[in-house]
């Protein structure tokens, strides 16, 4: 289902970060997170089913966040 997903969306640079070792991948909907960011993200978004891909990685403190609008 990942690989359908990805393989719609054609990111080159998700399916790298999908391969880099050290690093985990939760997909969380936006509806479930919409009280913790808020609405100023509901503002830059237009598709209605929008999915928040977010990249931990290990041995990083950064949090690379990805947004992706599906049809």
């Amino acid at each position: 289902m990942l690989k359908k997903l990805f393989t719609r969306i054609g990111g080159i640079c998700i399916s790298i970060v999908l391969f880099t070792t050290n690093a985990f991948i939760t997909i969380i909907h936006l509806s479930n997170v919409k009280t913790f960011y808020g609405n100023r993200i509901n503002a830059l978004l237009n598709k209605q089913t929008t999915f928040l891909l977010e990249v931990r990685l290990t041995y990083a403190t950064k949090v690379c966040i990805f947004f992706i609008s599906i049809d």
